[in-house]
């Protein structure tokens, strides 16, 4: 069983369209750094091919389940980095392990990347349940953006999902930024009281105004 990119370093060793990742980043996958991945993956290149499609399916189950968009694209770019550490002479005990891991900071800098969630789909606490809907999301944007960057992408990664979803991507987080789940937590309930204490304040300045 040949592994699924064969074809596609076949015709990058001919000079045609390079595969996906190769086109995002200024290093190239080569056909013999694929080769050292297989190699390493198993000496026989039967055998070599299953486990690089049965890793592949692991790293496509660990995009999928952070709710990742192009992950056939992100598996793509943690397979290249590991190829290219071995093509470059890097040792690589367990390359399971190790693409996982690469696959983490591949998570984490798509993470960073991402384009600001609509605070309406934030899943955001209200600040009052007897506010206007419009007026609340436009306090809540202001105290939004006053926030250092570190925090506002925190509380928004930590609201981003409801039940059983946001269990484990909490989870997730807290393994992604190298805290506890309890100090994640923490961090998130301070930021929480601050957001929740300058929109009350936002929207009574509103007020003020209104009836002034």
């Amino acid at each position: 069983m040949l592994p699924s990119r064969t074809f596609a370093m076949t015709s990058a060793a001919r000079g045609d369209e390079p595969p996906s990742s190769a086109r995002r980043t200024r290093w190239r996958l080569t056909p013999d750094a694929f080769a050292c991945l297989l190699a390493r993956l198993d000496p026989d290149p039967q055998r070599a091919g299953e486990e690089y499609e049965r890793l592949r399916r692991a790293l496509l189950v660990f995009f999928r389940g952070r709710g990742c968009e192009q992950c056939e694209e992100l598996c793509d770019e943690t397979l290249d980095r590991v190829a290219r550490r071995l093509g470059e002479g890097g040792q690589i005990d367990d390359p399971a392990r190790f693409a996982h891991g690469v696959a983490l900071r591949v998570w984490q800098e798509t993470w960073r990347r991402r384009p600001a969630r609509p605070l309406h789909e934030a899943h955001l606490p209200s600040a009052s349940a007897s506010a206007n809907d419009g007026p609340e999301d436009e306090c809540l944007a202001r105290c939004l953006a006053r926030l250092p960057a570190v925090d506002r992408e925190l509380i928004l990664a930590y609201y981003a999902f409801d039940k059983r979803a946001k269990i484990d991507h909490r989870a997730q987080l807290a393994r992604a930024l190298g805290v506890a789940l309890t100090g994640l937590r923490t961090r998130a309930h301070r930021i929480r009281a601050a957001l929740e204490t300058c929109v009350r304040a936002c929207l009574a300045a509103d007020t003020t105004r209104v009836t002034a």
